[in-house]
């Protein structure tokens, strides 16, 4: 699933309705936050490429991920991965 200008309350209505969703692609939004995605646990590949996200906090739930794109974002600082 591919999504441009989304807001957080779609996100958050999309991740409670397609709990088994494996593809999520939200790049090129206005992201500021990773949240509303601990439901996807079965998510293997998120891009969050090209938006405004500064933390990664938020991905520890997706210990499925084998593909994660966070590239054109104004992340400093990649800490607390083992997670993943």
């Amino acid at each position: 699933m591919s999504i441009r200008k989304i807001s957080a309350e779609l996100i958050s209505e999309i991740c409670g309705s397609m709990r088994s969703l494996s593809v999520l692609n939200l790049s090129h939004n206005e992201i500021s936050a990773i949240e509303h995605l601990e439901q996807l646990r079965t998510l293997t590949k998120l891009d969050l490429s090209h938006n405004r996200i500064s933390s990664i906090s938020g991905l520890a739930p997706l210990s499925q991920l084998t593909y994660l794109s966070l590239s054109a974002n104004q992340i400093r600082r990649v800490s607390r991965l083992e997670q993943l």
